[in-house]
C-alpha cells in the first residue's frame, strides 16, 4: 500500500499554523514585570518616608508642649499633659530635630510674650504642614498608580495563561484531525492512481486497496454490501 499522507499532513499543518497565528495575535504583551517591582518598592518608600516626615515633624510638636506643659503650675490639666505627652510620643517616631528646633521657636516665642514673631513662625509651620501634605498626597497617588499597574499586569497573565491552555487544546484538536486523517485518507492523487491502473487493466477492487488504509477499505466494502441488491429482489 503506497502512502499518502502529504495532502493530510498539508491540511494540518495549515490548521496549526492558523491556530499559532490566532494564538500570537491574541496574546498580550508581556513584561518581565522587574519594571513594575522597582516602581513598587521606589512608590512604597517614598510613601513611607513622607508619612514619617510628618510623624517626626509631630512629634517635635508634641514635645515642646511636654516642655512648656513643665514650666506651668500645677493643675490637673497639667497633671493630665505630662501623662499624655509620653504616651503619645510612643506612638509616634523620634521627633525631627529641625522641627524640634522650630518647635521650641515657637514655644519660646509665645511664652516670652513675642506675638509677632510667634505668629511669623507659625505661618511658616502652616507652609511647610501644607508642602508635607502635598507629599504625602503625591506619595499616595505614585502608590495607587503602581498599584494599579501591577493589577493590570496580574490580569494580563491570567489572560495569557487561559489563551496559553487554549492555544493547546487547538494543537490537540489539531492532531486528532490528523489522526483523523491518518486514518481515512483517500486524496485526490489516490483517486487518479486508483483510475490509472483500472484503465491500465487493474481489477477496480485491487486497484482500491492499492491505495486506501485498511479502515477505509472495510467501511467502503461494509457499505458495497449495503449497497447490493439481495437475490430475492
Amino acid at each position: 500500500m503506497r502512502s499518502n499522507r502529504g495532502d493530510a499532513t498539508a491540511i494540518v499543518l495549515a490548521a496549526i499554523l492558523v491556530i499559532g497565528g490566532v494564538f500570537v495575535w491574541l496574546k498580550p504583551k508581556l513584561g518581565s514585570g522587574k519594571g513594575d517591582a522597582k516602581d513598587s518598592a521606589k512608590a512604597t518608600a517614598a510613601l513611607v518616608q513622607s508619612l514619617d516626615e510628618r510623624a517626626a515633624t509631630a512629634a517635635a510638636g508634641v514635645f515642646a508642649i511636654g516642655t512648656a506643659n513643665s514650666m506651668a503650675e500645677d493643675s490637673p490639666s497639667k497633671n493630665f499633659i505630662t501623662r499624655e505627652v509620653p504616651a503619645v510620643l510612643s506612638k509616634l517616631p523620634t521627633p525631627d530635630p529641625m522641627a524640634l528646633l522650630e518647635a521650641e521657636k515657637r514655644r519660646a516665642a509665645v511664652m516670652e510674650g513675642r506675638l509677632e514673631e510667634a505668629n511669623r513662625l507659625y505661618e511658616r509651620e502652616a507652609k511647610r504642614s501644607e508642602q508635607l501634605q502635598k507629599e504625602r498626597d503625591i506619595a499616595i497617588a505614585e502608590r495607587q498608580a503602581v498599584d494599579v499597574r501591577l493589577s493590570e499586569a496580574a490580569a494580563a497573565r491570567e489572560a495569557a495563561q487561559r489563551q496559553s491552555l487554549l492555544f493547546k487544546i487547538g494543537l490537540g484538536v489539531a492532531g486528532l484531525i490528523m489522526l483523523v486523517l491518518w486514518f481515512y485518507r483517500v486524496s485526490p492523487g489516490s483517486l487518479g492512481k486508483i483510475m490509472a491502473d483500472i484503465r491500465s487493466g487493474v481489477s477496480p477492487g485491487q486497484a482500491f486497496d492499492t491505495y486506501t488504509t485498511p479502515i477505509v477499505q472495510k467501511m467502503v466494502n461494509r457499505a458495497a454490501r449495503l449497497s447490493t441488491p439481495s437475490a430475492d429482489k
